[in-house]
């Protein structure tokens, strides 16, 4: 078994234990640790297939507790997103897209963390702008959880709602993301065998995640959210400074 892939095994292990626990951070956690292994097409791949394998065992328990309006009104945006994302990784550096993503990561989840509400959070029209930007994120990068991750937590809902409505949303917006890509031949059949390869060791982790959630309260829930968020953007801006200039 090649070096690489035993990697990748212990990447996508975290990542899904990750999102086992909080519903979201499967891209966030795994991609930037695995463009140091795969290139950019492989990784995306790679997200979006393992976390729509592994947000099966997230939803088995949580999808009585998802909130539906969010998510219907997310999903037509989303999808418009998707499109835009597939332009944007035809035609920009995904180094630059990952910055930006980044570093508005970095900075929501400081905000947060220090109590700032985001304004209008509660409009009809938050959810539509966090589901457009959520898909070109998804489609170009592999990281669409920010926005939604963002509105659901200066909304305040419960950890039951939040990962219902997070994993409901990101089941459908990764099938959604990973038929375009393989439609516009951005991924190929390696890069499916190469997540095909990783699939146990994602299903392992959300497993484990899953088992580990009842241990926190749901204040403790929200900080690991915002820490984990925070802490992926740091290691997204990191890795992408790291390719801009080597």
């Amino acid at each position: 078994m090649e070096f690489s892939l035993i990697l990748a095994m212990a990447i996508v292990l975290f990542a899904g234990a990750i999102s086992g626990l909080s519903a979201f951070g499967f891209g966030l956690v795994s991609v930037p640790l695995l463009l140091l292994l795969y290139d950019p097409p492989t990784v995306t791949a790679v997200a979006i297939l393992l976390a729509s394998v592994t947000r099966w065992v997230v939803l088995w328990n949580s999808w009585r507790q998802i909130s539906w309006r969010p998510v219907v009104l997310m999903l037509p945006t989303a999808l418009a997103g998707s499109v835009i994302g597939i332009l944007m990784i035809r035609e920009l550096d995904t180094v630059y897209i990952e910055l930006v993503a980044s570093s508005v990561v970095i900075i929501s989840a400081a905000m947060l963390m220090a109590g700032w509400r985001i304004p209008g959070a509660e409009s009809p029209v938050a959810a539509p702008v966090a589901g457009l930007i959520s898909g070109a994120l998804s489609t170009s990068t592999g990281m669409g959880g920010p926005p939604v991750v963002l509105l659901f937590s200066a909304r305040g809902y419960s950890a039951q709602v939040f990962r219902g409505s997070m994993t409901m949303i990101f089941y459908i917006l990764g099938a959604i993301s990973l038929m375009m890509l393989t439609r516009e031949e951005l991924i190929g059949r390696s890069d499916l065998r190469t997540a095909l390869a990783l699939v146990p060791a994602a299903v392992l982790g959300t497993w484990l995640g899953q088992r580990a959630l009842h241990r926190f309260t749901a204040g403790q829930f929200n900080r690991i959210v915002l820490i984990l968020l925070m802490a992926t953007g740091l290691v997204g801006l990191t890795v992408a400074l790291w390719h801009l200039i080597r």
